[in-house]
């Protein structure tokens, strides 16, 4: 790719849109893609087929972050990811907030279980304002951890209008973790003076 692409590359469409039942899962190590680095004009990069990030980590997206600093799009696996959600955690976003201002719409699977670093955010942290969407996919979190999560978005995404994730990933509890981001969504998504939880509480 890097012998017959120009250093100018823009753009980067990677899509599957059928996947026979006999296909297995394919992880991806980072070395896969450490290759788009060396393209430092990218705008825009999707990729949805049957492969999984489960291997991709923070290291991995601050180097791409780094490497990327005109990224307006980026959506790695969150529509229709194969295997597990990635080890990168909700402290790896962060790097995008320091090296992509540009950036307004992520979709990327994560492991959102880990402790949320809001307490030991400095004020000088850099937010997002151009962040509108954000797909989680089948990213794993917790109902304990919805008020955490949640604030811990608002500060880095302060306009964020739209944040999704499956339906139904196939997966043992999955519901409750749907419900989850359903609710961080409500969350960062309303004005600060609503009750955005008022909705899922009955009489």
């Amino acid at each position: 790719m890097i012998q017959h692409c120009r250093h100018t590359l823009k753009r980067v469409y990677g899509f599957q849109d059928h996947y026979p039942d006999t296909i297995g899962e394919h992880p991806r190590d980072d070395y896969a893609l450490r290759p788009l680095l060396a393209f430092p004009y990218l705008e825009y990069v999707w990729i949805n087929a049957c492969i999984s990030f489960e291997n991709m980590d923070n290291t991995l997206i601050h180097d791409m972050a780094c490497a990327w600093p005109h990224l307006r799009e980026l959506d790695l696996g969150s529509t229709s990811c194969w295997g597990l959600p990635s080890q990168v955690t909700l402290e790896g976003l962060l790097q995008f907030c320091e090296h992509c201002p540009e950036l307004c719409s992520l979709g990327l699977t994560m492991n959102a279980l880990a402790t949320v670093p809001l307490l030991q955010m400095p004020e000088s942290q850099p937010a997002n304002l151009h962040m509108k969407a954000l797909q989680v996919g089948n990213s794993r979190t917790g109902i304990e951890q919805v008020n955490a999560v949640a604030r811990f978005l608002r500060r880095i995404y302060p306009n964020l209008r739209h944040l999704s994730c499956y339906k139904e990933d196939g997966t043992v509890g999955w519901l409750l973790i749907r419900v989850a981001w359903l609710m961080v969504g409500d969350i960062v998504t309303s004005d600060e003076n609503e009750n955005p939880m008022a909705s899922y509480w009955t009489q």
